[in-house]
């Protein structure tokens, strides 16, 4: 089962789409917890657009959409890819860096308290 259903946060479909982007902000500002599926998203679309690129910088350059222009829209093709295929389940990079943020910070609130303890905790006591 996927840990990225987002709440009542609604993705961002359209990667020019700058409203949905500031009203992502906005809610990370009252609760950064319910649009971390959403940032986890964007960011897998932000690495599976480097390496789209990556791939066609090695491919050959020959296309019936030579020129400037047809870079142009290689490169919008090529974003919004990017975003539809970070979807759903994506490729995987997403789930696993909301695990690993996960597991990073149940050990830092827990961090926190050892330090607190450790002041008069058994290193005290031992040495009487």
């Amino acid at each position: 089962m996927s840990g990225l259903p987002g709440g009542g946060v609604p993705p961002v479909g359209v990667y020019t789409d700058l409203a949905d982007l500031a009203g992502l902000r906005r809610l990370a500002r009252r609760d950064a917890a319910e649009v971390l599926p959403e940032v986890a998203r964007q960011f897998e679309a932000l690495f599976l657009q480097s390496l789209i690129r990556a791939m066609r910088e090695a491919a050959p350059t020959d296309s019936i959409f030579g020129g400037e222009r047809g870079r142009l829209y290689q490169e919008l093709f090529d974003r919004q890819l990017a975003l539809t295929l970070s979807r759903g389940r994506g490729v995987g990079l997403a789930e696993a860096l909301l695990e690993g943020l996960r597991r990073a910070a149940v050990p830092a609130q827990g961090a926190g308290r050892t330090a607190e303890e450790g002041k008069g905790g058994p290193r005290g006591s031992r040495g009487g």
